[in-house]
């Protein structure tokens, strides 16, 4: 579940996650950034996010991340992105002070059945581990929908592990319903 807010390219955002079986309270998530178009068609996203992860870590409650997060995209048929997160604390987690590279490139349409898709990969610098590479591939295909004045967003995302020491392989199916106001 998500709330979130913008206005001429300022924006806030609450994000929740409750595990359904033990009807608890897992995550929650506020960031707050400011987005720019620049020269030459790029957009520029920067952004201060904090995760609080309920229950995780040696100190229950002082284990938030803090991150700050920049990303560069050029908008068109086809989106290339590079993201930086750069984590500014961790509290327990081990290695907390590292960065995450994103390269993604997506491509969307506005046909009769719309359709995106969206394909990244992450090179780990110490971030939550101690060591740096190439960590994981990630593909996403969503298909938005307007639907009397809401956005219905089906969407299947793939996550491939590179570095099997440390992660692994996930998919996720989720359905999004959005109204702006």
């Amino acid at each position: 579940s998500t709330l979130a807010a913008s206005k001429d390219g300022v924006y806030a955002y609450l994000w929740t996650n409750c595990d359904t079986e033990r009807r608890k309270l897992t995550e929650y998530d506020i960031g707050v950034g400011i987005n720019r178009d620049l020269p030459f068609g790029v957009n520029a996203d920067l952004s201060y996010n904090r995760f609080d992860f309920r229950g995780l870590g040696d100190n229950r409650d002082q284990d938030n991340l803090h991150e700050v997060w920049l990303t560069l995209s050029r908008n068109g048929i086809f989106t290339p992105e590079i993201k930086v997160a750069q984590n500014l604390s961790g509290g327990t987690f081990e290695n907390s002070r590292g960065r995450d590279f994103v390269l993604g490139l997506g491509y969307g349409n506005d046909r009769v059945i719309p359709i995106n898709l969206e394909g990244h990969l992450h090179f780990n610098n110490d971030y939550f581990l101690d060591e740096s590479g190439v960590s994981v591939a990630q593909g996403k295909v969503s298909v938005p929908v307007e639907y009397g004045g809401f956005a219905v967003t089906p969407s299947f995302e793939y996550q491939r592990a590179i570095d099997r020491d440390s992660f692994g392989d996930h998919s996720t199916y989720s359905l999004s319903v959005s109204r702006g106001f």
